[in-house]
C-alpha cells in the first residue's frame, strides 16, 4: 500500500489517491480493533462457561458411590 502511494505521488495521481490510501489503512485499523475486542470477550465468556461446566461436572462425580465410579468411563461420566 505505501509503495503505491509513493508511486502514485510520481506517477502524478495527486494526494486524492494517497488520502483514499490512509482511510483505507484507517479502516482496516478500525476492523482489527473491533477483532480483538470481539476475540477478548468470547475468550472470557468461553473461560467462564468451562469454569462453571468443570464445576457441574466434578459436583456430579462425587455424588456416585464406588461402585459407580468403576463402572463408568470418562466418556460416559460427560453424558451423565
Amino acid at each position: 500500500m505505501i509503495d503505491s502511494g509513493i508511486g502514485a505521488e510520481v506517477a502524478g495521481l495527486g494526494t486524492g489517491y494517497i488520502l483514499s490510501r490512509a482511510l483505507l489503512m484507517i479502516a482496516c485499523i478500525c476492523i482489527m480493533i473491533i477483532g480483538g475486542i470481539g476475540g477478548h470477550f468470547f475468550a472470557i465468556s468461553v473461560g467462564l462457561f468451562q469454569c462453571g461446566f468443570k464445576t457441574g461436572v466434578f459436583e456430579k462425580v462425587q455424588n456416585f458411590s464406588f461402585k459407580n465410579i468403576d463402572n463408568f468411563r470418562q466418556a460416559h461420566l460427560l453424558r451423565v
